[in-house]
């Protein structure tokens, strides 16, 4: 149930899980758009919406993205004002009968926010998509930004909106380092994104809304 598209009389959220795609718009290299983290995150959940049919959301296409400020196009909130806004959205997706939330996050800059929520909202729940993906499908180990997994995605997705110019670029970071990406990669990108294909962006994300589903089947369970 895409909601967005239903007026108000169709919307049923009584008892449902709520799906609620979370992004960015941000930098992402010179070959992706950006709106990758949203654009990834509202297709997952329009898939598993067809598949459960419980009914999602337009994403928040914004996120908490100060690292990456120095590149044109970013927008950035702040931590407590992305808090701020997914517990407003939550509850009132409680507000009417809704039985959970279940965030699916496009940005990892998003991360903090998101469990702050869960930990003081009941019935919120969250993932970041890339960690339900098959590892098994790349040839790089490491990344993390407009790398070979997201450019993947995108290929299958929105190939039309994935360039030619695609580099390697920045460095493997420390586990506790959260550095400015200026400082890090010159084109934004943090990564290899050169072996992507569209082949292994259609095998990831059936693979990862597989694994949705079975999120959204034991959340019904859970609180059914």
């Amino acid at each position: 149930m895409e909601t967005r598209k239903l007026r108000h009389p169709e919307v049923d959220l009584e008892g449902e899980v709520v799906l609620l795609p979370v992004g960015s718009t941000e930098q992402h290299g010179l070959h992706l758009p950006l709106g990758t983290d949203y654009l990834i995150a509202e297709a997952l959940c329009r898939e598993v919406s067809k598949r459960t049919g419980a009914p999602w959301y337009p994403a928040i296409p914004y996120g908490v993205s100060r690292h990456h400020m120095e590149f044109p196009g970013t927008v950035s909130l702040r931590t407590e004002t992305m808090v701020a806004l997914l517990t407003d959205v939550h509850r009132s997706f409680l507000h009417h009968g809704a039985a959970a939330t279940l965030a699916v996050n496009g940005h990892g800059g998003n991360e903090a926010a998101l469990g702050t929520v869960a930990e003081e909202e009941e019935r919120f729940h969250w993932i970041s998509w890339w960690k339900l993906a098959p590892t098994d499908e790349l040839e790089t180990d490491w990344g993390g930004h407009a790398d070979e997994l997201e450019t993947s995605v995108m290929l299958y997705l929105y190939p039309e909106l994935v360039g030619e110019e695609r580099k390697v670029d920045g460095r493997p970071t420390k586990p506790w380092e959260f550095p400015n990406y200026h400082e890090i990669s010159e084109t934004g990108t943090k990564g290899d994104p050169r072996p992507a294909t569209a082949d292994k962006g259609k095998r990831i994300f059936k693979t990862v809304v597989e694994r949705l589903v079975d999120v959204v089947e034991e959340l019904r369970e859970t609180y059914g």
